[in-house]
């Protein structure tokens, strides 16, 4: 049991730097992209889509100035929900750490902990700001060019609103421990 926990501690922090580094690169990409005097240069007839966290955007024609604003446009927003997914690694590391009693705020070698509780808490409202950073980038996207042909799927939304069900149960876990030790 404790060699998942150590591949979940070293995965989420691998994951947690590249979500981090293809932001980066995506964010200078779509401004660059924007601010080119001759986008259709950097656009190939193959570059049509973007497809980032359950946000998918296809453009028809991909040479045109509002195709190449509205490839920018999608993604400076892709760059905004790698992110929010570089956010949800980073809690995911935490909340190992944590239950292992390996940070400086950590109150032992147990789950049952009000930052872990607030730690998962977040990861669901990451993960439906996902949706919505989506949804709307993609409608944005949608005004910007008219040969747009954009999606967003759900997922991120139900899984936000199960996690945050799920950091209740372990806030109920923190209370049960701390009746507990209270007994003890």
């Amino acid at each position: 049991m404790a060699d998942i926990y150590k591949v979940t501690e070293v995965l989420s922090k691998v994951f947690q730097i590249l979500c981090m580094i293809a932001a980066i690169a995506t964010l200078v990409g779509g401004i660059l992209l924007i601010m080119a005097e001759d986008p259709g240069q950097y656009i190939g007839p193959d570059d049509r889509l973007v497809n980032v966290c359950g946000m998918a955007i296809y453009v028809y024609e991909p040479v045109a100035d509002k195709a190449a604003d509205a490839i920018g446009a999608s993604l400076i927003v892709s760059a905004v929900l790698l992110g929010l997914l570089t956010m949800i690694f980073r809690n995911v590391n935490l909340i190992v750490c944590t239950s292992k009693g390996k940070t400086w705020f950590s109150k032992g070698e147990t789950p049952f902990q009000d930052d872990v509780v607030r730690m998962v808490r977040e990861i669901g409202i990451f993960m439906i700001f996902m949706y919505v950073v989506g949804l709307v980038g993609t409608s944005i996207v949608g005004l910007i060019c008219d040969n747009v042909e954009t999606s967003t799927t759900m997922v991120m939304l139900v899984m936000g609103i199960i996690v945050i069900c799920l950091s209740k149960i372990f806030e109920y876990g923190k209370g049960l421990q701390e009746s507990e030790d209270g007994l003890i």
